[in-house]
């Protein structure tokens, strides 16, 4: 690569989001949240209701693989400006953890004397990715553990922060993506690898196709639900992992069950090795 081709560091990289409020369907079973909240790219928003609303009206009501948590990317160095539209009828917000921003104007809370970074329509965040990493963002503008607060319906995503001059593209179009739970992310000089985002989260909101809380079949006691990526363990998905390809799988971990001052705290992990050859 020529030097006058190399990716300049530091760009300034914007992502405007929107809260949505719908149904999330957890299996094909029909298991749902009628409350389900999440972070969208606002290009993104009306389709993915639109067919969600769909989805969710067939019987038994179904997933939408295009409802799951946002994820973010950016290279190191870079600013990234968040512009946040909130047409719900409540305050939300945007706060991420790990990332370095001004407290008096991206923290997404309303603390004390600080300014109150909250909204009820429009507000703009700045994080800088000066930190290689994954890094959890949720609101904050009703931080309570019960169902009436925002978490514990889905809203939360992650912005991964990738090293400087990296590119990420969709592992079955082959075209650069703005966000994905999963990505192919190709470095200068580095071995190209296959990048996967996985959220745990539990203590749902969940009822099943007919309306009533889950029970379990075993004891005929109310079923407690954990979820991965807005999934249930009764909804398979399949992945392939191409032989040959490196690959790089980030845990988060959000629990509810965790005292407040603690939760939604990011927990983080990864595993690199070579893929195992398929047949």
């Amino acid at each position: 690569m020529e030097l006058c081709q190399y990716p300049c560091e530091g760009r300034i990289r914007r992502f405007t989001l929107e809260a949505i409020q719908i149904p999330i369907v957890y299996n094909r079973y029909g298991d749902y949240d009628p409350n389900g909240l999440l972070y969208v790219l606002e290009q993104d928003s009306q389709r993915i209701q639109k067919e969600a609303l769909r989805r969710f009206q067939q019987t038994p009501p179904q997933p939408y693989e295009e409802v799951r948590p946002l994820v973010l990317r950016a290279n190191l160095g870079d600013t990234v400006k968040i512009c946040f539209r909130n047409r719900l009828n409540r305050r939300l917000s945007i706060h991420v953890q790990g990332l370095t921003y001004d407290v008096m104007t991206s923290d997404g809370t309303s603390t004390g004397f600080n300014p109150d970074s909250t909204t009820d329509d429009y507000i703009e965040y700045t994080w800088y990715a000066n930190t290689e990493g994954v890094f959890l963002f949720h609101d904050m503008a009703d931080p309570r553990s019960s169902e009436e607060a925002a978490n514990i319906h889905g809203l939360f995503g992650a912005v991964i922060v990738e090293p400087p001059g990296a590119r990420w593209f969709d592992p079955e179009t082959g075209e650069e993506m703005e966000s994905g739970l999963m990505a192919d992310i190709y470095q200068p000089g580095k071995p190209a690898f296959r990048e996967y985002t996985v959220f745990f989260h539990d203590e749902l909101e969940i009822l099943d196709k007919d309306g009533k809380p889950p029970v379990d079949h075993r004891t005929g006691l109310p079923s407690s639900t954990t979820a991965i990526s807005y999934r249930s363990a009764m909804c398979s998905t399949s992945t392939t992992i191409s032989g040959g390809w490196n690959r790089k799988i980030l845990f988060l971990l959000s629990l509810t069950l965790l005292p407040s001052a603690l939760r939604n705290v990011i927990h983080w992990i990864f595993y690199t090795g070579q893929a195992a050859e398929t047949g």
